[in-house]
Parts: structure tokens; C-alpha cells; sequence
């Protein structure tokens, strides 16, 4: 076996070293979401959104517009958990970070995020369209409130 000089030692524990603080820095490969974008947004009227999932505001608005059951709500697209940006899979919302899923409403299916995902204001203007506002947030148990959803 060769034996290695001080030096090359010195080296390869520095690699080692910052390679491990490299995976640990990464937290599973995606940084966690501050939203830092408009609050409020106005949107089409609700005839114009169909059934499931739709991400035309996931970029622009940080959240998912869920029509389903006669409802239409807005679902933040971080994760409950460690605010990781999620992805919608299917018929439901994955975190690449640490594996929770979620359903289109926002319910936790598998953790390890244990908290269902928070809903924006939402209401009609009185021309009709929709209005979403990040100021206004419904947890779980609120969901039923008015202004968490728009009844359709």
C-alpha cells in the first residue's frame, strides 16, 4: 500500500470536507421559496378554468388554481414542510425536496410535511373575474370560510 505525504492528506480531507458541506448546504437539491412577487391578481372569469389543476400562475403568482367539487380556491405552490417549490405531478403536488405529496386541495398524502397546504383569498370583482389575494391566508380548518373559494 502507498503511503501518502501530509500534504496530499491535508488536500484530500479538504475536498472531502467541502464536498460534504456542498450536499448538506443543497438540502435535497432545491432551496426553500420566500416569495417576494405582487400580492394580488386579478384573473379570467371563473368559466374560463377547468377541472384539476391549473399552473398558469405558478411562476407569476407562487400558487395553483384548483377548480374542483364546485369550487375554485388557490393553493400556495410551497410546501408545508420546509417551503420547498412544489411540482404538480398527475392529479397531485410533489416536493423534490423531501417527497411529501399533496392533493390538488392541498391535503398532505405522504410526508414528511405534516401540515395540508394554505389557501389565498379568492373572490369575484364585480365584473365577473376572478381576484386572488396572498394577504388573506386560510389554513385548513378555515377553508370553508368566505373568501377561501369561489362557489361555481
Amino acid at each position: 500500500m502507498t503511503e501518502i505525504n501530509r500534504r496530499q492528506f491535508v488536500l484530500a480531507g479538504g475536498a472531502a470536507f467541502c464536498a460534504c458541506v456542498a450536499g448538506c448546504a443543497a438540502g435535497g437539491g432545491t432551496q426553500a421559496v420566500v416569495w417576494t412577487g405582487p400580492m394580488t391578481f386579478d384573473l379570467p372569469e371563473p368559466d374560463k378554468i377547468t377541472n384539476g389543476i391549473d399552473t398558469r400562475w405558478l411562476q407569476s403568482g407562487g400558487f395553483f388554481l384548483v377548480r374542483d367539487a364546485g369550487r375554485i380556491v388557490a393553493v400556495t405552490s410551497t410546501c408545508s414542510h420546509k417551503a420547498c417549490p412544489l411540482s404538480p405531478k398527475s392529479s397531485e403536488y410533489v416536493c423534490p425536496c423531501h417527497g411529501s405529496r399533496f392533493t390538488p386541495a392541498g391535503k398532505v398524502v405522504i410526508g414528511p410535511a405534516t401540515a395540508s397546504l394554505a389557501h389565498f383569498g379568492i373572490s369575484l370583482t364585480a365584473r365577473g373575474t376572478l381576484f386572488v389575494d396572498r394577504n388573506k391566508v386560510f389554513e385548513e380548518a378555515a377553508w370553508n370560510q368566505p373568501g377561501a373559494f369561489v362557489a361555481v
